[in-house]
């Protein structure tokens, strides 16, 4: 089998914990195709990025921080998988 090495992202490394602008709320499914409501954040490169809600509170409509701490988990093709820290 063939091994594909990741290049090291120019300004994330997984592991860093960063407060990155909340965008608003939005929608994905699922792998099992289920739909779910997510919260977005924008990247340094202002790409949104998805991240599952950590308790109920933050689907409510009020819900509306300036920024989320998130801890960055993963990154694959230059894209962030988040998860929040509280």
């Amino acid at each position: 089998g063939q091994i594909f090495l990741e290049p090291e992202h120019p300004f994330y490394k997984i592991g860093d914990i960063i407060d990155f602008p909340f965008v608003g709320k939005g929608k994905k499914l699922n792998d099992e195709n289920i739909e779910e409501k997510v919260l977005l954040v924008k990247d340094k490169y202002n790409r949104i990025c998805k991240l599952t809600p950590t308790d109920i509170t933050q689907l409510d409509e009020n819900f509306k921080p300036k920024t989320l701490k998130c801890k960055i988990k993963r990154i694959k093709k230059s894209k962030l998988r988040l998860s929040i820290v509280r």
